[in-house]
């Protein structure tokens, strides 16, 4: 009786880290089952940007869109196909332009998702306003993310340009547009309504993402470490060629060869 008590003390103890665990299980079960290894693009920026319709066009999953804002609420896993290879697209929950402490979970979901995989970014821009935030507010956004873009190839989509096209925008917004501008910044524009420049843009994130894998594992010492482990046998001294007469000199057989009988006979066939 002793010994249930105390069992029975303990569990009420434990009753809070317990509930938690049970959330973190369920919350963890909900996520997509991602592949860390695979060739990785990750659509990012502010809400209604055009993230899910850009993933509902170049790959098989049907993520829903909405006219309203917050629609996506948690990562979304699709895979499409480029030369040959397959690759995973995240489609991730749009961001505020706010500290890191004041996110919510949500958005906290899609900046972990930027830190902890070696992806691609695609950072999308709606250059016509519709989405309810300003082009200020989205470069400010993107400004604020800047540490986790600086080492990874990154692109900006200008989104909507069915509304209005990039040789339209105010001069003031394309200075904020430009200053987006750096190495590993590369630009592009796309409607995901007509389905102008989509691939155009799919195309260029996956070379631009299998040159960064490919230049990785240059840089990298393993391939010096298996060469290290293979030994690789050579003779002492080099030896001769050993060819016989009939083959090295055809022309001192006492017959004559399969060619020459070819050739008299009319040719091949």
């Amino acid at each position: 009786k002793a010994a249930l008590g105390r069992m029975c003390t303990a569990c009420r103890r434990l009753t809070p880290s317990l509930q938690y665990l049970e959330e973190v299980r369920q919350h963890l079960q909900r996520l997509p089952a991602i592949d860390p290894a695979k060739p990785t693009i990750i659509l990012s920026g502010a809400p209604s940007t055009g993230k899910s319709s850009f993933m509902n066009l170049i790959t098989r999953a049907d993520v829903e869109v909405a006219a309203f804002p917050f629609t996506t609420k948690s990562l979304y896993l699709g895979h499409t196909d480029w030369a040959y290879l397959s690759w995973q697209v995240i489609d991730t929950p749009g961001l505020l332009d706010r500290p890191l402490e004041e996110r919510n979970t949500i958005e906290m979901t899609a900046v972990m998702a930027m830190v902890h995989l070696r992806a691609a970014i695609v950072f999308m821009l709606d250059i016509s306003g519709t989405c309810g935030y300003t082009i200020e507010q989205q470069v400010n956004l993107f400004h604020s993310l800047n540490e986790i873009f600086s080492n990874r190839p990154v692109t900006v989509v200008l989104t909507k340009t069915d509304i209005i096209s990039p040789e339209d925008i105010d001069p003031t917004d394309k200075a904020r547009i430009d200053s987006l501008n750096a190495p590993n910044v590369e630009f592009r524009s796309m409607s995901s309504m007509t389905g102008a420049g989509v691939e155009e843009v799919k195309q260029s994130v996956c070379e631009r993402i299998r040159n960064m894998r490919a230049e990785a594992k240059k840089t990298s010492n393993k391939l010096n470490q298996v060469a290290a482990q293979l030994h690789v046998a050579k003779p002492a001294e080099p030896l001769p060629a050993n060819i016989p007469s009939s083959v090295y000199n055809s022309t001192g057989l006492n017959r004559p060869t399969q060619k020459q009988l070819e050739e008299e006979a009319g040719g091949a066939g």
